[in-house]
């Protein structure tokens, strides 16, 4: 049960990261994960917004890869309450141990997103002082949460 807590708590937590507007903070601005906006410095106090209407092919990626670990988890979790409501042993441990795997990629997925997306930003674009935020934060907490739940389920 307390993995199967987990593992919904760290979803949770990469669904409220994928829709929070905080995953860059600056002097001025905040930008999430679904807009392709830079923001540049063009003097002490002001900030200059460029959008784009295409997004560029790392965050359409670091998108695809948090929805996918989103999907999947979704799919992990209805096998744990499956297992949770069988009766035959091998049943149970089948749905548990498929759980556990499913969450166990998911937590790579988020992994990798959050990994390309930093390294994307700093790369990419010439942005204004800045700071990565809560919604950042939030994905490596569901990133963590997930594994732990995961290993309640194999184990």
């Amino acid at each position: 049960v307390f993995g199967f807590g987990a593992s919904v708590f760290g979803l949770s937590l990469t669904v409220v990261s994928i829709c929070n507007k905080y995953w860059i903070i600056g002097e001025g601005f905040n930008a999430g994960i679904w807009e392709s906006c830079v923001y540049n410095a063009t003097s002490v106090n002001t900030v200059l917004k460029t959008c784009y209407e295409k997004k560029p092919y790392w965050q359409n990626a670091v998108i695809g890869l948090l929805v996918f670990s989103v999907a999947f988890g979704f799919l992990a979790t209805i096998l744990t309450i499956c297992g949770m409501y069988t009766t035959a042993l091998p049943k149970k441990i089948y749905y548990y141990h498929s759980a556990g795997e499913i969450y166990f990629i998911c937590a790579l997925s988020t992994a990798a997103a959050l990994v390309i997306y930093p390294v994307a930003i700093e790369l990419e674009r010439q942005m204004a002082k800045h700071s990565y935020g809560v919604g950042f934060g939030l994905g490596w907490g569901g990133s963590i949460i997930l594994p732990s739940g995961c290993s309640m389920h194999v184990s």
